[in-house]
């Protein structure tokens, strides 16, 4: 279930209560069964002496930036523009699976190491000039190399230890008024 549909669903039975929204079925059942689990890894994450994983060794923050890549771009090309090995890539975008970004409509946000962004947003379209970027499916469907790499994307995701987990939840907006016409 995605924000919009919470929301609507919040509007429609009148509570923010997770429980009482997952208990009037007003949330599919996938959504009621998954974010108790993520809660609790949060809890956990955020409490880790108070549940036993004191001797964890918490890794240093990974500082990383995103750039936008048109659809199809190569995750080598990419890696050759930011000057660092497909590995790297690779390690922080584990969710693309093959060697090229996903096909798609618009920009894609690949993370790279921060200290790259710069490099790869300058060295990117020159080194895409000969390569077949697929906006689709369809090979015939060709991506407009003028919209590679735009300025948006140059933001970093680093969370510091103070931070909690939670920060990086979207904030509520507030709730909108019902208007239901009278029956």
């Amino acid at each position: 279930m995605g924000y919009e549909q919470l929301l609507d669903a919040i509007d429609k039975y009148g509570t923010a209560d997770f429980s009482e929204l997952a208990r009037q079925e007003a949330i599919p059942s996938e959504t009621a069964s998954y974010v108790p689990k993520i809660a609790a890894a949060a809890i956990v994450a955020n409490n880790l002496e108070r549940f036993g994983f004191d001797k964890v060794e918490l890794t240093r923050p990974v500082d990383a930036g995103e750039i936008a890549v048109p659809p199809g771009t190569p995750l080598k090309t990419l890696a050759k523009a930011a000057g660092v090995a497909t590995a790297a890539v690779r390690m922080l975008n584990p969710d693309i699976l093959g060697e090229r970004v996903p096909p798609g409509h618009g920009d894609f946000l690949v993370m790279i190491p921060a200290d790259t962004v710069s490099r790869a947003r300058a060295a990117l379209p020159s080194m895409l000039e000969n390569e077949p970027l697929f906006v689709g499916d369809d090979p015939a469907s060709v991506l407009d190399r003028s919209t590679c790499c735009s300025p948006r994307a140059d933001r970093r995701h680093t969370l510091h230890e103070e931070e909690s987990l939670l920060s990086l939840l979207p904030h509520p907006r507030p709730p909108r008024l019902a208007t239901r016409p009278p029956r």
